[in-house]
């Protein structure tokens, strides 16, 4: 994990239904609870994922809230959410990589463009 990917500081702020993370770096993050959960990290969402041609938006996702939060070692957050799922566990390189802010977004697409274009996504034959 490089260290200016490590959180100082994070906090589920309720009322926006959001966690907002300050990095060493200096950069700030808000992760709508909903945007959490359908990027949880666990191998049966990973997997679901992977099985999806288009994902599927979660039939609840906009009353999905976090019931319960707890720091994972020194690398990562567990997320209980409302909805029974709890088994994901996020490391904070994870968080990181999913930050949805606009320059992380387009950083993500600038480097899954590359400098021949778009990568083609395959879709595994069943």
């Amino acid at each position: 994990m490089d260290a200016a990917f490590t959180p100082t500081d994070f906090l589920y702020r309720k009322a926006e239904n959001r966690v907002e993370m300050a990095w060493a770096d200096g950069h700030h993050s808000a992760y709508p609870v909903p945007y959490l959960r359908q990027n949880c990290p666990c191998a049966r969402c990973v997997k679901e994922k992977r099985n999806t041609v288009r994902p599927l938006p979660m039939a609840s996702a906009e009353e999905v809230r976090i019931g319960e939060m707890d720091v994972v070692g020194g690398y990562a957050i567990h997320f209980g959410f409302t909805d029974g799922h709890s088994v994901g566990i996020y490391s904070f390189d994870h968080l990181r990589e999913i930050c949805p802010c606009d320059p992380c977004r387009q950083a993500r697409r600038a480097q899954e463009d590359g400098p021949e274009g778009p990568m083609e996504t395959l879709t595994p034959m069943s």
